[in-house]
């Protein structure tokens, strides 16, 4: 069975930690996902996404080669919020490299500021932004006012959680920065 049709498989035998570990080992296999995540928006994609989240888990370095055309793929229109949703998880651990931090930052932005995405794409775009914001201090006011604003009709408890724990954290840095540390 290739790797397409693992990704396909719609029974409860699909296990993305099982196929990351195959897929960090072969580089042929990367390449192959990586084709699925860009050639797929619907399901599919969502899956190599996915296994790549996994791959990144185990392995940071894996998706530099990637970076790019996985940032790039967060302009595309209809892109199934599982490939989002994995792409933002990645990115909150792994820093976002300056040549897309504007690119990220409207689209996170654009993600957050929107009630009907998925909470979880919104919450992952927090922890983005404020990962960017950190390198940027002057951005930190607007994210500030953007969550003290989600926070107050918002009223899921993931979002709850991250901006709560968000604004503590930006709390400390402002206090670390004050401080000259």
């Amino acid at each position: 069975m290739s790797l397409q049709e693992d990704l396909a498989n719609r029974s409860s035998e699909f296990n993305a930690r099982k196929l990351a570990d195959l897929v960090i080992r072969d580089h042929k296999l990367r390449e192959e996902l990586l084709a699925c995540l860009l050639d797929d928006p619907g399901v599919t994609g969502s899956r190599a996404a996915w296994v790549l989240s996994h791959c990144h888990d185990k392995d940071p370095g894996v998706i530099g080669p990637y970076e790019t055309r996985l940032i790039g793929l967060l302009a595309k229109p209809d892109l199934h919020n599982g490939i989002t949703r994995n792409i933002l998880r990645i990115y909150q651990t792994q820093p976002v490299p300056e040549k897309h931090s504007a690119f990220m930052l409207d689209t996170c932005y654009g993600y957050l500021r929107n009630a009907a995405q998925p909470t979880a794409v919104r919450a992952f775009s927090i922890t983005v932004i404020f990962n960017i914001s950190e390198k940027h201090p002057e951005l930190l006011d607007e994210l500030k006012l953007t969550l003290l604003d989600i926070a107050s009709h918002d009223d899921t408890p993931a979002m709850k959680t991250r901006t709560a724990n968000t604004l503590k954290a930006m709390a400390r840095l402002k206090k670390k920065q004050a401080s000259g540390n």
